[in-house]
């Protein structure tokens, strides 16, 4: 039985030890990661979930309890607000919180920010 087993992966794999190009051809995670997120067009969502992580420690709990990232649209991040005091808030930090997004993130990914009170 063990013979037959043998044979049988030695006949789908043939000389596989001896073929070194077979070490070349994997990648690391890290490499191929972004050329999947591009495809699959998950970039936006893996950015605006790090821009959800990270929004309370940047405004303070008491304002990302009333204003939340809300989608990625065209490199223009759109920020929920509840009350119209807060939207006010935050446009005059508005340079600041770009300034910290595109840091982060790249200009390319985050060119504007927008409030919308709901």
């Amino acid at each position: 039985m063990r013979q037959r087993r043998r044979r049988n992966v030695e006949r789908v794999t043939p000389d596989l030890e001896e073929d070194r190009g077979f070490e070349d051809a994997f990648q690391s995670v890290g490499e191929v990661l972004p050329e999947v997120l591009k495809k699959l067009r998950l970039e936006d969502r893996l950015t605006l979930h790090q821009i959800e992580q990270t929004w309370s420690n940047l405004v303070g709990p008491s304002v990302a309890r009333q204003a939340r990232p809300a989608r990625l649209v065209r490199s223009a991040l759109v920020i929920q607000v509840l009350q119209p005091s807060v939207r006010y808030f935050l446009e005059t930090r508005r340079t600041a919180l770009l300034q910290h997004f595109q840091a982060r993130f790249g200009a390319e990914r985050i060119g504007a920010i927008r409030f919308v009170v709901s």
